[in-house]
């Protein structure tokens, strides 16, 4: 999520996971590029991601 003005920029992407080092991960996006994010932001396939929780609440 960012702040973006005078409200929120949320997205939700598909990737997979290429590596894992100790709290990150290397993740390869749908559209072929890599990056590191901390396992932290990331959500199992199949499990709400940020964004619907954050429009549905946590259930």
């Amino acid at each position: 999520m960012r702040a973006e003005g005078r409200g929120y920029r949320l997205s939700a992407r598909t990737g997979k996971i290429i590596e894992i080092d100790g709290q990150v991960a290397t993740v390869r996006g749908g559209n072929g590029r890599y990056s590191v994010q901390p396992l932290k932001k990331l959500t199992p396939a199949g499990q709400p991601n940020a964004l619907t929780r954050a429009l549905m609440g946590d259930r």
